[in-house]
């Protein structure tokens, strides 16, 4: 455990000790994190997401990446759980921009065959 994981998530070093993986994650995550973990028992993990559960109850989005390694002469797991809370949302309002502009495009668009096909006699009367 290190001094990131205890700010990050608010527990204390002996509170992380104790816990399991399934302490940390939202409630609403644990079927994933069976899947994920029962078919990744061995060899390098990246690209995984999981909601985790800070002490104060509030929820980080983590992109999960681990590998196997030897600590102290013994197999373990060494996992690194980047917080992506901030680059999620922003993905997210990115999405909901995009839709508008594409919504906005698509009413001018309409209004610009509108505006065309009412002008269209008009200008072949004009070049008679």
């Amino acid at each position: 455990m290190n001094q990131a994981a205890i700010r990050q998530y608010g527990f204390t070093r002996e509170e992380l000790m104790r816990m399991t993986l399934r302490d940390l994650r939202d409630p609403g995550d644990l079927q994933n994190l069976d899947s994920q973990t029962s078919a990744t028992r061995t060899g390098p993990l990246a690209g995984l997401f999981a909601r985790h559960r800070r002490k104060d109850g509030t929820l980080v989005e983590a992109e999960i990446s681990s590998d196997e390694i030897v600590f102290n002469d013994r197999p373990a797991r060494l996992v690194v759980a980047k917080d992506v809370t901030a680059q999620r949302r922003m993905e997210a309002a990115i999405r909901a921009l995009n839709g508008e502009l594409e919504a906005a495009r698509r009413r001018w668009t309409r209004h610009l065959r509108g505006a065309r096909s009412v002008s269209e006699p008009w200008l072949r009367a004009s070049q008679a």
